[in-house]
């Protein structure tokens, strides 16, 4: 019968053991961030997001399975880049459409097939949003969109598809953030703060 050191001394190499056996944890993928972006100072007094989209939660949409769906990384893209430092007027900006789809492709048939790794499935993402100006003497709108894809093979991991994910709402917002800038400088110069 073991003493009651010995006890002790098994008790106390238990942690060791259980930490020796447990794997090394996934990296986590880097949340989105836009504060490299220029800031987009408003002349108006208030920014409010209003999202009109509803996400499936089925196949084959997949944005709800993302670490950063689509509606939160256009959330932080706002929070990070746009400013309301006017007296008056209001910006409402409608998220209409914030969805990920995922396309079943087909393999390669028969013995070429086993010999090969093949784009199994493809992701198609899809960003539109609405800007509703209301200045006490004037109403407008500015809509802004972009859609992208990518595919992935059959060896592709969770963490791979999430990071795919994630890199096509990068893109997306990206494009959306200039398509916004150059819209407002074009067809509404008021809204920014010389």
């Amino acid at each position: 019968m073991p003493t009651r050191r010995e006890t002790l001394i098994s008790l106390s190499a238990l942690p060791i053991l259980v930490s020796s056996c447990t794997s090394t944890p996934v990296r986590g993928i880097t949340p989105p961030d836009y504060r490299h972006l220029p800031l987009l100072q408003l002349n108006v007094a208030k920014i409010a997001i209003e999202s009109l989209y509803e996400s499936l939660t089925s196949l084959p949409n997949v944005e709800g399975l993302s670490p950063y769906p689509l509606e939160e990384m256009v959330r932080t893209w706002l929070d990070d880049t746009a400013t309301a430092e006017g007296s008056s007027g209001w910006i409402n900006v409608q998220i209409i459409d914030a969805s990920i789809r995922e396309e079943k492709l087909d393999k390669k048939p028969g013995l070429s097939g086993l010999f090969s790794i093949d784009q199994t499935e493809v992701y198609h993402g899809h960003i539109q949003l609405l800007f509703q100006i209301n200045f006490p003497d004037y109403v407008s709108e500015i809509s802004v969109e972009s859609s992208a894809a990518q595919s992935v093979d059959e060896n592709a991991t969770l963490r791979d598809r999430e990071q795919t994910w994630v890199n096509l709402g990068e893109k997306m917002i990206a494009e959306i953030d200039q398509s916004l800038r150059t819209k407002i400088k074009r067809d509404l110069p008021r809204l920014l703060l010389s």
